[in-house]
């Protein structure tokens, strides 16, 4: 999953839903995906923060990337949080 690590920068075009209706207008988006210092719990994670914006408007979402250990096909799960009290869980 080394591939997913680092910053990645996003403009998102006028009327883009995900994962909540964001802006009426295209948003800017920057998205860092870096190792967790400590694991919490279980298997080592990834930290997920995204932050985006359009004019004075700003959204930052927490979470973390987990890798089920020696699964195959691979099984990832993404719990994430945002500023505005939403709550997400994906499992792959």
């Amino acid at each position: 999953m080394q591939f997913f690590l680092g910053k990645w920068h996003s403009r998102a075009s006028k009327g883009l839903r995900f994962p909540t209706d964001l802006y009426d207008a295209e948003y800017e988006e920057i998205i860092d995906i870096s190792p967790a210092n400590v694991p919490m719990f279980g298997p080592p994670s990834l930290n997920y923060t995204s932050i985006s914006w359009f004019d004075n408007d700003k959204r930052v979402m927490h979470g973390f990337i987990t890798l089920k250990p020696n699964s195959f096909p691979p099984e990832i799960a993404i719990l994430s949080t945002s500023n505005e009290g939403k709550t997400f869980s994906l499992s792959m």
